[in-house]
């Protein structure tokens, strides 16, 4: 997170509707090569979405909430019965989550976030 504005350099300003559809490499690629043909790992648009609460721009996991599951089947995405959750009931991560298989999700917080800082 950057403190100070001398940190970086804003090369563009741009309204977030202009990036819609832009595809992007998902930093976990666990469902890339099955979920990218069904319109995943692009930029999409919802209303619940604004800059008041930070960027403007959120990661959304439609198994988890109410509005990123509108906003995937609004898309098409996701099959309405079908929102791909990497989490069992008892909230361990499945085998598809290679890294972190098997693991229970609170306990492995510090080793994805060192994961995705390396």
């Amino acid at each position: 997170m950057y403190k100070n504005e001398t940190d970086y350099e804003v090369l563009e300003t741009m309204l977030g509707k202009t990036l819609e559809g832009i595809e992007y490499i998902p930093l976990f690629d666990y469902f890339h090569e099955k979920r990218r043909k069904d319109g995943c790992f692009k930029v999409l648009c919802g209303k619940f979405v604004t800059s008041d609460d930070g960027t403007g721009i959120v990661h959304i996991a439609p198994a988890y909430g109410e509005e990123d599951y509108a906003v995937s089947c609004k898309y098409k995405i996701i099959a309405e019965d079908d929102p791909e959750n990497p989490i069992d009931d008892n909230g361990y991560f499945l085998k598809s989550v290679t890294h972190f298989a098997g693991r229970y999700i609170k306990e492995a917080d510090e080793d994805i976030c060192a994961y995705l800082k390396k």
